[in-house]
Parts: C-alpha cells; structure tokens; sequence
C-alpha cells in the first residue's frame, strides 16, 4: 500500500524495513542521511504518520518486515505486531513505553525478536530521531540477529559510522 505519508526506498527484492515516524516529525521524502546507504540493499518504507488508522493496511503484500518506531507509537506498533506476527520477524522500538517489555515473552514466543534502544537521557530529545546514528546502528544490530545471511547490510552500516565518526565525536565531547 502507498499513501502520501508512505514512501519507499531500495529494492524491491530487499529486506523490507517498515519505519512508522509518530507524528511525521521529520521531512522524509528523501531517507535520513544514515539510512541512505542501507537502502541499496534494504527496502525501507518510511511512512510519516499521525494517527493510527490503516496500520494494518500497511503491511498487506509485504511479505516479512521488520518494524521500527518509537515513543508513544509503541503499544499500538508491538500490538501490530503482535497481530501479524506470521509476517513480522522483529521489531525495534527507541525510548520505549513501558508496555514493550509486557509483550516481550509474547512476542518471542510467536518468533519476533523485540529490541529496546534507550537513547541517552543528557542529550536525547524525546523521542530519538530515528535517523541518528545510534539507533540506525541498533536496527542493522537486530537485522543482522535475525537475517545473518545479510552481511551486506554490515558493510553498508560501516559506511554510514564513517561518514558521521566526526560529528558522533563532536556530540559526545570527544574531539
């Protein structure tokens, strides 16, 4: 399913990484310069959303996806989940509710690995940006727990650590 909130990067053939952006809060017509690269050989639907309705019409034709979002968004997206979860291998939720852990056991034990990524409460802004460098590292971590046979994606990330090393060190004060 396409809507104007709904675009798609990557290949058809690819991974297929359905990111739900609570709130639209960042203009991605165009990926976030950190998930460019994964993009060769992921594909990435990345859907700006205020509401919840349609979740679920999302996912039809998709074949296995794998979610992220975050915040406020986690008990509706782990419900989805929860719901399709034939269809879905993982999901990685950034500054989680408290609800993700309740569902953990629930969700693995339908074969959906969970994975929790706490930004740093000093320099967070809540929630993470789904585009900063850190989360972006925890999802190719989750990817690669879950589809090993996906190496390239490794590649692809190391690409991006190399082109933010210099800003990542400037925001943590290491210069």
């Amino acid at each position: 399913m396409t809507s104007p909130a709904l675009v798609w990067h990557g290949p058809e053939d690819g991974l297929t990484v359905l990111v739900l952006d609570l709130g639209g809060l960042a203009d991605h017509g165009a990926l976030p310069a950190t998930w460019r690269p994964l993009a060769e050989h992921l594909r990435i639907g990345w859907n700006r959303y205020a509401g919840l309705d349609g979740i679920d019409a999302m996912l039809t034709g998709l074949g296995p996806v794998h979610l992220v979002s975050s915040g406020r968004a986690t008990e509706a997206v782990l419900r989805l989940a929860i719901r399709h979860a034939d269809q879905v291998r993982s999901v990685v939720v950034v500054d989680p509710t408290p609800t993700a852990e309740a569902v953990r056991r629930d969700l693995a034990d339908e074969g959906v690995l969970l994975r929790t990524f706490v930004s740093d409460e000093t320099v967070r802004v809540d929630p993470a940006p789904l585009g900063h460098p850190d989360v972006v590292g925890r999802i190719v971590e989750t990817l690669l727990a879950v589809e090993p046979e996906h190496g390239e994606i490794a590649d692809d990330w190391q690409r991006v650590r190399e082109q933010v090393a210099d800003a990542m060190r400037r925001s943590r004060g290491a210069v």
